[in-house]
């Protein structure tokens, strides 16, 4: 009898459990952060605050939350941010306007590369209902930004803008509509490039 087998039957265990359970087991280095939901009154960007104050890394949202975005919201690292494994409705990344009433023009600005994963997304203000003109924007070069099981609505203008060039977007497995109102029907893209080069940009439809 091999001296080797009881440690082979105690990986294959070990790998047992952890399918059982599905956890995900980060790259080294790279921190997981989870993020409660926003109330919208006392607490809002609660998300792009735990980004600030972190850095790169994994940040997880909670299934039904809401994470509410006021103001200039800009990501400036390198991060997924993801829903938490379970059932349940996807979590809610929703603008809200000021006590003033002012609604910013861009949901989320990128200075670093992000992946979203099975995260919803509504461009319609919390509080007045009015639309979004625009969702997602990257302000530097050589970008990345990837959805993947997402489902975003609700834009007036357009969904994705890119400033600079090199940048990369993908979109899987993910809906994207309402991008459009119906009195501006020359408005409504999904992806402007604004006369800047993109690497490429790929759909994977499923």
């Amino acid at each position: 009898r091999s001296t080797l087998f009881p440690y082979t039957t105690l990986f294959r265990s070990v790998k047992f459990v952890f399918e059982e359970e599905n956890t995900i087991i980060p790259p080294t280095g790279q921190k997981v952060v989870r993020v409660e939901p926003d109330d919208g009154v006392t607490k809002v960007n609660s998300l792009t605050k735990a980004i600030k104050e972190n850095g790169d890394g994994i940040y997880e949202l909670e299934r039904g939350g809401i994470y509410y975005l006021e103001g200039k919201n800009v990501i400036s690292s390198n991060v997924t941010i993801r829903a938490t494994y379970g059932s349940g409705s996807l979590p809610t990344i929703q603008p809200l306007s000021d006590e003033q009433g002012a609604l910013n023009s861009d949901m989320l600005r990128f200075e670093g590369n992000a992946t979203f994963e099975n995260i919803y997304f509504n461009g319609k203000d919390a509080a007045s209902n009015s639309i979004m003109q625009r969702l997602f924007r990257l302000d530097k070069k050589n970008l990345r930004l990837r959805f993947e099981g997402c489902f975003v609505e609700n834009c007036r203008n357009f969904c994705i803008r890119t400033d600079n060039s090199g940048s990369k977007v993908y979109i899987d497995n993910s809906t994207f509509r309402n991008l459009a109102l119906t009195s501006d029907p020359a408005n409504g893209r999904l992806l402007d490039r604004k006369s800047t080069r993109l690497n490429s940009s790929h759909v994977k439809l499923s």
